[in-house]
């Protein structure tokens, strides 16, 4: 299931990103967290090494091993990744807007 979450302005996104992701990834046993099947947008190519580095910090006392999600930037997103997501349809669209809007103010 698609989702779209607006993480708001008040954190930066090494704060904000890394513990959403791992308190959402498939969990593999007690060692292992599993986002391969999650793709991430991210601003640029740095954010990702960034982004890794604060998840394998997050989860060094537990001893478990990360498998990262895929990171895109906007521009790999249009130029790779496009074709391998379904495009959304005209109702889903509409529906991001109006939580969007409604979110807004």
């Amino acid at each position: 299931m698609k989702q779209i979450r607006f993480l708001g302005w008040d954190k930066t996104l090494p704060e904000r990103v890394p513990p959403l992701l791992l308190e959402n990834g498939r969990r593999c046993g007690e060692n292992l967290v599993d986002l391969s099947g999650i793709m991430v947008l991210i601003p640029g190519r740095h954010a990702s090494r960034i982004l890794n580095e604060k998840m394998a910090s997050l989860l060094e006392p537990l001893a478990a091993g990360l498998l990262p999600p895929e990171f895109y930037t906007p521009e790999r997103f249009i130029l790779e990744g496009a074709g391998r997501f379904p495009v959304a349809s005209e109702m889903e669209m509409a529906h991001v807007w109006k939580k969007v809007l409604e979110n807004c103010g």
